[in-house]
């Protein structure tokens, strides 16, 4: 789904940019501007990760505080699932993120 939508944003907005120039001052000031909409687009999609990582992690110890109480009812159990689920989602970006951060740092040293 996110992939469809970022190819739809990246189609529209070099589409939509009229700059006039040489061809590489063009192609730089169109490059400048789709980086301020991927930018915006990424703070929209994905939000802080740790924050919400830190949220989800609370709502997969909620349910495990449950099951500990009492029986779990069918839907704590397909609750605890999904964010179980979602969990690892984030956590899998996370490491994505760190390892992206750590080969551009990586690839300015000299």
């Amino acid at each position: 789904m996110q992939a469809k939508e970022l190819d739809r944003l990246i189609d529209d907005r070099w589409k939509e940019m009229e700059v006039h120039g040489e061809a590489n001052q063009t192609l730089r000031m169109k490059l400048s501007r789709l980086k301020c909409s991927l930018k915006k687009w990424n703070k929209i999609s994905f939000g802080n990760l740790d924050h919400r990582i830190r949220l989800i992690e609370n709502e997969v110890e909620d349910v495990d505080k449950r099951g500990d109480i009492s029986v779990m009812t069918e839907e704590d159990v397909n609750r605890g699932k999904k964010t179980t689920g979602e969990l690892w989602k984030l956590n899998r970006s996370r490491e994505i993120l760190w390892r992206q951060k750590c080969k551009v740092d990586w690839e300015r040293r000299p």
